[in-house]
């Protein structure tokens, strides 16, 4: 072999053990930022924080509304990520995409409210927790809602 094919090998095994490099780099740093913003995006959540399902309340009770991977704003501008609770009391999830009526059944908490007071007759019933969008739009995916079962004494 002359030295000029030597020579275009080494090059040559040296751009291989580069591209390797960079690959094994690009499989340490990269791919697991893609997968972590991956995994942030799809940790959306809303739930009832100061209560679970099956809970025994008295007929005026404080309800704590929490959210991961969502903003919770007031209404009124459509900021992407952002919205407001509502507290649909034995009354079934709003379809995605409709704007959750203003009624006894449909309370909102459009300034933003994380906590408020209820006050129900004995008995038992469903709550529903939904979060909407800032024109009190439901959003799309179970992520944006909660559901409990409690009896009022």
């Amino acid at each position: 072999m002359s030295q000029s094919s030597l020579a275009k090998e080494n090059n040559l095994g040296q751009i291989l053990v580069f591209i390797l490099i960079l690959a094994v780099i690009i499989g340490i740093v990269v791919l697991p930022t893609i997968s972590a913003q991956d995994a942030e995006s799809e940790a959306v959540r809303v739930w009832f924080a100061n209560l679970t399902d099956g809970d025994v309340v008295a007929t005026t009770f404080q309800v704590q509304m929490a959210a991961e991977g969502v903003t919770v704003a007031p209404a009124g501008e459509l900021v992407e990520g952002s919205g407001h609770f509502h507290i649909l009391i034995d009354s079934d999830f709003v379809p995605a995409g409709e704007v959750i009526p203003r009624d006894d059944l449909h309370q909102h908490y459009g300034q933003g409210q994380i906590v408020t007071e209820l006050t129900l007759p004995p008995g038992e019933h469903t709550l529903r927790l939904q979060f909407a969008d800032g024109a009190h739009t439901a959003l799309e995916g179970d992520q944006y809602r909660d559901e409990i079962n409690i009896t009022v004494e």
